[in-house]
């Protein structure tokens, strides 16, 4: 009994000891800062554009129109992943539909639970593009896809093409 004492007592110190002389890891660079931007698809240019400004609505892409303030999002920072929300709503939050073919909405921000998102920079012959993984989707990249109708912005495993890269522009 004695020996598991002494044991448990030197588990103890090291468990102190190690938390006390622990060094935290750098904060992550952010890739680009928070402000407002237009998310462009690199094949056809097109911006992503909600429906309307009301939760549950679908995010499509339309052609980029500068003045058009569905298309400015505010993208922030937070230390480790981005937030995109509506730049004129500021509690309607880009994110992908959980289910089915996780097609892109705006939905209300619930608490601390807003939808996040990782950025990865792809530099091809100079220019800057962006690859937009959701972290609910278990990294999932944003990319454009043609249903006949209308161009949506859906999630699926990255796939190397224009489709998955934005140019994320700020106004």
């Amino acid at each position: 009994m004695k020996s598991l004492i002494l044991t448990l007592m030197a588990f103890a110190c090291l468990s102190a000891s190690c938390k006390k002389n622990k060094v935290d890891a750098p904060a992550t660079v952010p890739l680009i800062e928070n402000g407002t931007y237009s998310i462009i698809n690199v094949s056809t240019q097109d911006a992503l554009t909600p429906v309307m400004l009301t939760a549950g609505q679908n995010v499509f892409l339309q052609n980029q129109v500068t003045t058009d303030l569905l298309q400015r999002w505010y993208i922030q920072f937070d230390g480790l992943y981005y937030t995109i929300r509506s730049q004129q709503e500021n509690t309607l939050f880009f994110q992908p539909f959980p289910a089915g073919e996780h097609t892109s909405i705006i939905s209300s921000n619930n608490g601390d639970s807003s939808p996040k998102f990782l950025l990865e920079k792809i530099v091809e012959n100079g220019a800057v593009y962006f690859k937009i993984k959701s972290v609910l989707l278990a990294g999932q990249a944003l990319y454009q896809f043609t249903n006949g109708l209308y161009e949506e912005a859906r999630f699926k495993a990255f796939e190397n093409t224009d489709l998955f890269k934005w140019q994320i522009i700020k106004y």
